[in-house]
């Protein structure tokens, strides 16, 4: 095989051709005046790079979207608390005590 790359892309169009022609391998030869062991040899080669041929990844890129936090807001005589959803019983608690000596 030479290692030039139109080379081996004429052949691999030869066999792409080939491929669609629907004809047998030695008839397709024969028509196009190929010899036919050529056109073995090139099928072959065509398989092996077609089974190697590198998958392509596509960049996804994804972005954090922060849930909306929803708060539970509570009024204790004039004053407005806003606790986030899951809040401990305990520091309500606690909050209201202190609200209790301010209010």
């Amino acid at each position: 095989m030479k290692s030039d790359p139109n080379y081996q892309a004429k052949w691999f169009k030869t066999v792409k051709d080939y491929k669609e022609s629907g004809l047998s391998m030695k008839r397709y030869a024969s028509k196009t005046s190929i010899k036919y062991y050529q056109l073995q040899y090139w099928v072959r080669k065509y398989n092996e790079a077609d089974k190697v041929k590198p998958t392509p990844f596509a960049k996804v890129e994804t972005q954090k979207v922060k849930p909306a936090s929803q708060t539970v807001k509570v009024t204790y005589g004039r004053l407005k608390i806003e606790l986030p959803e899951h809040f401990s019983e305990s520091v309500l608690l606690k909050i209201l005590k202190a609200a209790d000596q301010v209010v």
